[in-house]
């Protein structure tokens, strides 16, 4: 007879640029109030992979293990993340620098000049064209260091189709913000550069930058991760911007949310977005808990490799029915 195995691994991923103080809260919430004997969990955070064993879980006090599961988020966030943070500090500190130096010329009519202006030691002195060459380099390794690396991705799906068992992915991703040099200070310095292409071509290129995140193949990542029968919940953290003078924080990163949250629902799923984890975490939890598992064996199947769709209908009227959309024939 079919006996189909109904354990259930849980994967806590954060994928976030700073540690929210409320995290802590979420995790205890989930350790407390979802985690059970026999559960499997995986913790993946910016810096590397955490498999817990079910019977360490079992063994291990619920404060124990939610003052471990803190410990790793938090270091993992704060050293996987300082290249990226020092990068927006730095950015932030170019900005204002500019922002100053061009007040100073319209009401002085002095030279631009940033020499002791504030930036940190390799960049004191550097001319015009130095320091928005340096800002163009660090606005793309920003856009580097947070790109979703789609073969990655998918990987994780082939890694979650070969588990046994029901599968949740709790995804946290954090909203982040660039600094970039207002419009407005943009617009003077090409006023006051005319004879200087090279400039005039950066100043250009950092009025045209793009804010955005990597294009992601929605449809195929739908299908990878509805086949691997797993119910992803992706959890958008937000934020406020910075508030620094002369400084605009260009939002990156909501491009995301409409992808995700198609691939949550193609999965049975839930998207949300909020300021608090732990609102965040009730909700995916709530959308977890209540659910049948419903096995049939297809009619006339053949295993063509291509992708069938799933779909579910209940009598009662006035029901949401959340599942999976489909799976490959292999």
């Amino acid at each position: 007879s079919f006996e189909p195995k109904t354990g259930r691994n849980f994967y806590l991923f954060f994928e976030l640029a700073e540690v929210d103080p409320r995290l802590a809260e979420a995790l205890e919430f989930f350790v407390w109030n979802v985690l059970l004997p026999g559960d499997g969990l995986t913790l993946i955070t910016p810096v590397k992979t955490y498999r817990m064993k079910p019977e360490s879980i079992d063994v291990l006090p619920k404060p124990k293990l939610v003052e471990q599961l803190t410990g790793l988020v938090r270091r993992d966030v704060v050293v996987g993340h300082a290249e990226y943070r020092d990068a927006v500090d730095e950015l932030a500190a170019m900005a204002k620098t500019l922002a100053s130096a061009i007040s100073m010329n319209a009401e002085h009519g002095d030279t631009l000049d940033f020499s002791g202006a504030g930036l940190s030691g390799h960049l004191d002195g550097l001319s015009l064209e130095d320091l928005l060459a340096r800002y163009l380099v660090l606005l793309e390794k920003l856009q580097s260091l947070r790109r979703l690396d789609e073969k990655t991705f998918h990987g994780f799906a082939e890694t979650l189709k070969s588990q046994e068992g029901r599968k949740y992915v709790y995804l946290f991703y954090q909203q982040e913000f660039l600094p970039l040099i207002e419009p407005r200070i943009l617009y003077q310095y090409m006023d006051l550069h005319q004879g200087q292409p090279a400039v005039l071509t950066m100043l250009s290129d950092i009025a045209h930058f793009a804010v955005s995140s990597a294009p992601l193949d929605v449809a195929a990542a739908e299908a990878a991760y509805a086949d691997a029968s797993t119910a992803v919940h992706f959890m958008f953290l937000t934020r406020r911007p910075e508030d620094r003078p002369n400084v605009r924080f260009e939002e990156r990163g909501a491009d995301l949310f409409a992808p995700f949250r198609e691939m949550a629902e193609a999965t049975g799923g839930l998207a949300q977005s909020s300021a608090n984890p732990v609102f965040l975490m009730k909700k995916a939890v709530q959308a977890a808990e209540n659910y049948y598992l419903l096995y049939y064996a297809p009619r006339g199947y053949a295993a063509d490799g291509a992708f069938k769709t799933i779909r579910v209908r209940v009598k009662p009227r006035g029901c949401e029915v959340s599942h999976r959309s489909g799976y490959f024939a292999r």
